[in-house]
């Protein structure tokens, strides 16, 4: 009935055949007929997509399949396809989730084309600097039920919270009284295949290290080295004073060790 009436929705793990191409995810379900019963015409919906691309400035290839496609132009496949069947409302539900910096840069954008062509959009997120900086309008819920609504403009980030949680938060980090326990993982002159070169660092228990860097800097990759995924070209990595041979996941769980892709449903739940 939602579709139906104009409403579609891009949910935060999108609804996409991976093994599909973009112009095939568009029209699924809706495939254009071919000249012969039960065929269907792929021309068309190359040329349909790119039509629906083109008319919002999208640069993405309708015969690209899924899988081989980076999260960002997945986001935009899902959004031709709500487009696909002329939708006037869609709803996006925490689409930034899994993006990098530049991906939610050129989701703002196209999130911004959205509205200029008339798409209204609900943009549910729990990151209120996006809210800020893309809405017109917020309304914030707490406990199921609406609690404040208000032009874009009247609101800080502050505001938003105490409506969130009912109060005022005079701290949003608090000072820590934290002390770390004896150093448990010592990582030395980690390199790998995949572009990190002579990476250092330890871990002491209770100890939480934070990882920086821009898109690219190779943090994922420290990550998959440690865990076994991309192989280890040199270097050690030492738990509790012993020295780790991991040359494939499996070594790493063996070892305790686990890890939370930034890809949950590639590269994370089966």
């Amino acid at each position: 009935q939602g579709l139906a009436v104009g409403v579609s929705m891009i949910y935060q793990d999108l609804d996409l055949a991976e093994h599909l191409t973009v112009a095939e995810n568009v029209f699924l379900g809706n495939e254009p007929k071919g000249r012969l019963p039960f065929t269907v015409d792929y021309k068309a919906m190359v040329k349909r997509t790119e039509e629906l691309a083109k008319s919002f400035s999208f640069d993405i290839d309708p015969t690209a399949v899924v899988s081989q496609l980076p999260t960002g132009d997945c986001q935009v496949a899902a959004i031709i396809k709500a487009l696909a069947r002329k939708a006037s409302i869609i709803i996006m539900d925490e689409p930034t989730s899994s993006l990098s910096e530049t991906e939610v840069g050129r989701l703002f954008e196209v999130v911004r084309q959205l509205r200029e062509k008339g798409i209204s959009v609900i943009y549910i997120s729990h990151r209120l600097e996006e809210i800020i900086g893309l809405a017109d309008d917020v309304t914030v819920l707490r406990d199921g039920r609406v609690v404040h609504s208000e032009s874009v403009t009247k609101l800080d980030i502050a505001r938003i919270v105490r409506y969130m949680v009912g109060r005022e938060l005079t701290e949003f980090f608090p000072a820590r009284d934290v002390k770390p326990g004896d150093v448990r993982v010592r990582v030395d002159n980690l390199s790998s295949d995949s572009r990190i070169k002579e990476v250092s660092f330890y871990l002491a228990a209770g100890e939480i290290v934070g990882m920086a860097g821009l898109v690219g800097a190779g943090r994922t990759e420290v990550a998959r080295a440690i865990f076994g995924v991309d192989k280890k070209a040199s270097g050690s990595i030492v738990l509790d004073n012993k020295e780790l041979s991991i040359n494939s996941p499996a070594d790493a769980i063996s070892n305790g060790i686990a890890l939370l892709t930034e890809d949950r449903k590639r590269t994370g739940l089966c």
